[in-house]
């Protein structure tokens, strides 16, 4: 089993497709990240040693890259911002998060 910010890679796929599990990650960005890693195209997750896997969460350090739980937190904060300023933006927002109020 190979856990990625805390995501379950499926072992039977390529890295740079099982990378976009992650979210905040796309298929650019994986790319990106194995070849900063010199991880190949062809590499499967079951084949990746644990230094790779901890060079890769580095590299994601490094280049500040926004994942999982943090970027989850810092869209729900701009959603709670717009519903709070009242912006026509959080509109859906407002009607999904509070029901038919105004």
């Amino acid at each position: 089993m190979v856990y990625i910010f805390g995501k379950l890679l499926n072992r039977k796929k390529k890295i740079y497709v099982a990378l976009k599990m992650v979210y905040g990650l796309g298929l650019f960005q994986s790319n990106i990240l194995c070849n900063k890693c010199q991880i190949g195209f062809d590499c499967k997750v079951k084949n990746l040693t644990q230094t790779q896997i901890i060079n890769l969460c580095k590299v994601v350090d490094q280049n500040k890259l926004l994942v999982e739980s943090h970027l989850r937190n810092i869209i729900e904060s701009d959603i709670a911002r717009l519903i709070v300023i009242k912006c026509f933006r959080s509109f859906f927002h407002r009607k999904l998060k509070y029901g038919n109020k105004k």
